[in-house]
């Protein structure tokens, strides 16, 4: 520990006392990065020179869908010029000053720091390999005890300029999509990626509790998933036959809305309500998730039903009307009193 450069910077009487009676702890001061602490705080987030003058902040709604997208200024650049529209020439962000200054920088006050500085040397997309090397051998020569360096846009998801988003967006080509049509004359299935990404809904029908898992390709919807009941039940059963073929029509190019408007309306023996709209079965609760999934992406509010927009045979009080078939003798049901019941053998659903 005495061959520390930082404690050969120290003055002789408290090198003295460090030898005789040792030191509790390994280091004693520490450059810690503290990104979060800095935005509460309204300062820097370590040694380091302003990444930009201000940035657009996306905050979650509480829909958990939506965004509220607004300019945040620098603080600095906000208390002193107001904002970035013409700042003077001294003002300048991270990727304006020289990377080997950065460095040299750092080495100073490295001398009076006993642990390695967090600080990140940001370097443009056309800094070629042999500039990274002589940054690092530059960094060891300083007796810098750690290095950073970030080439922009070599990460995705990592806070850029605007001028290089915008690049990055323009140079981005569309999706083509694929040729689902095969030699046979017959449609053929899209490959399903390794990894897909996607939301999970659950929905109260008249068989019990629905969870349908809606994932997205490059594409869109590829691909859906639904569990209900036990495994081996006929519910699960027929769920899963459903989740499958309609898995199947989506990575062979049928249009979603065209699946939805098959799948919606379709009647069960057992309609429940759920959040104001009527889950008339398996089949319907499948399509309306897969709706409400599309009208959350395209930012729209999804549609509900109240009980005044259906016809007052669904409504408790009501006049029963007939919707299927007895299960035991095979007679028409009627939906009275919030249940099924029939007429003819007794047979009840509650």
């Amino acid at each position: 520990m005495e061959q520390s450069k930082f404690i050969q910077s120290l003055p002789q009487s408290l090198q003295k006392k460090i030898a005789e009676h040792g030191l509790r702890n390994c280091t004693l001061i520490t450059m810690p990065p503290v990104g979060t602490g800095s935005i509460v705080a309204q300062t820097s987030s370590g040694i380091e020179p302003i990444f930009c003058t201000s940035y657009t902040r996306r905050v979650k709604q509480d829909d958990g869908e939506s965004f509220r997208e607004y300019k945040v200024y620098h603080p600095l650049i906000q208390r002193v010029f107001g904002d970035d529209e013409d700042l003077p020439d001294y003002v300048v962000t991270a990727h304006e000053i020289d990377p080997y200054f950065r460095v040299k920088m750092q080495g100073v006050i490295q001398k009076y720091t006993d642990s390695s500085i967090s600080s990140t040397i940001n370097l443009p997309e056309d800094i070629t390999l042999e500039t990274v090397a002589d940054i690092y051998i530059t960094a060891y020569k300083e007796g810098l005890k750690g290095v950073t360096v970030y080439r922009e846009g070599s990460r995705e998801g990592i806070l850029q300029t605007e001028g290089q988003a915008d690049k990055k967006e323009a140079e981005t080509p569309a999706v083509e999509a694929p040729n689902y049509m095969g030699p046979d004359g017959f449609l053929h299935r899209r490959r399903r990626p390794a990894v897909t990404a996607g939301i999970t809904e659950r929905i109260n029908t008249g068989e019990g509790k629905i969870y349908v898992t809606i994932n997205e390709d490059e594409y869109g919807i590829c691909e859906i998933f639904s569990t209900i009941g036990k495994a081996g039940g006929n519910a699960a059963a027929q769920s899963e036959a459903i989740s499958r073929l309609i898995s199947l029509a989506l990575r062979s190019g049928v249009d979603p809305q065209e699946v939805i408007s098959e799948l919606k309306g379709i009647s069960g023996p057992s309609p429940v309500w759920e959040d104001g709209e009527l889950i008339l079965s398996t089949p319907d609760a499948i399509g309306k998730a897969m709706e409400r999934y599309l009208q959350r992406k395209a930012g729209k509010q999804p549609d509900t039903v109240t009980p005044e927009d259906m016809p007052p045979s669904f409504v408790e009080g009501s006049e029963p009307k007939t919707l299927t078939t007895c299960p035991e003798c095979g007679s028409t049901v009627s939906y009275e009193s919030s249940c099924l019941m029939c007429k003819h053998c007794g047979w009840s659903k509650c």
